[in-house]
């Protein structure tokens, strides 16, 4: 899918993260640990992600994730490849500081290795600084791809 085609599912947010790292490990090897959207749990942020509606890696499923200090996140996943080592989904409720967020897992091919891509677009929520909004799903970001080169090495970019 290409960042054109990834804009379709988020045509209103104007604010963008991408973050991205070369993982020492066949995407078929990353894709079995972040690839079900039942299971964020490798993330270090989330204690327990549970299907409260629709079935495991089915669109339209609803996920909830409970953080380690008790927010919880309700998401909904929007699309899946697993062949294409990638998924889609959009926050439906969050105590986090964004709108109209959706976000992008991908993982590509990048010689013996692969490179795993998290992007989204979103809105900040109103009162809150698109810089503050920014800051926070990077560190999200960065946090979950610190845990995938502690568990497979690689390279940051």
């Amino acid at each position: 899918m290409t960042s054109a085609q990834f804009k379709q599912f988020a045509p209103t947010g104007d604010l963008s993260v991408e973050e991205s790292t070369t993982l020492h490990a066949s995407p078929a090897d990353v894709w079995a640990m972040i690839g079900t959207f039942a299971d964020l749990d490798w993330h270090p942020a989330i204690i327990r992600t549970e299907i409260v509606e629709g079935l495991p890696g089915s669109i339209g499923a609803i996920r909830q994730l409970t953080t380690g200090d008790g927010a919880v996140i309700n998401e909904e996943l929007l699309w899946q490849n697993d062949a294409g080592h990638m998924l889609i989904y959009r926050i439906v409720e969050s105590p986090l500081p964004v709108d109209n967020y959706v976000s992008e897992m991908e993982l590509t091919p990048d010689g013996d290795y692969c490179r795993f891509t998290w992007r989204s677009r979103f809105d900040a929520k109103e009162g809150v600084s698109d810089g503050e909004a920014l800051d926070v799903i990077s560190g999200i970001y960065r946090a979950g791809i610190e845990t995938l080169l502690n568990k497979f090495g690689g390279t940051r970019h």
